[in-house]
């Protein structure tokens, strides 16, 4: 996984805080990913996601087929996963919208990185 962050300290801390557990864990990651036939020939990044007063991380494909931002919410301290690209936001229909965002309750940080890896399709268990 690869990108340039930009002024990560402006982040919000608890995206910050899960940004921290997948680079703690980047070598396992990019292990998983090399044998990961879905993500062999893809390349992914990861950048700042800013939306509006959510700030916080994208990872994205190469392809653009696959993309997950998280952030803090803008009006509660919940954490909130778009399982979308945020450009599309005003083309997708309300009901896929929340199909597509998913919720965790603040300090949630391993779950939200659990989270995302299953969505990455990246099992870390596989090394042990």
């Amino acid at each position: 996984m690869t990108g340039f962050i930009l002024d990560y300290a402006k982040r919000n801390w608890q995206a910050y805080c899960i940004y921290l557990l997948l680079m703690e864990n980047l070598d396992s990651i990019k292990h998983q990913l090399e044998n990961n036939v879905r993500h062999k020939e893809k390349r992914l990044t990861l950048e700042n996601f800013e939306n509006g007063r959510e700030r916080g991380y994208t990872i994205k494909d190469s392809s653009n087929e696959i993309e997950i931002s998280w952030a803090e919410n803008r009006s509660s301290d919940d954490i909130v996963v778009y399982l979308f690209p945020w450009e599309m936001a005003n083309e997708i229909s309300e009901e896929e919208w929340y199909k597509k965002t998913k919720w965790f309750k603040p300090q949630q940080f391993s779950e939200v990185y659990n989270f995302i890896l299953e969505f990455l399709e990246i099992d870390l268990c596989e090394r042990c």
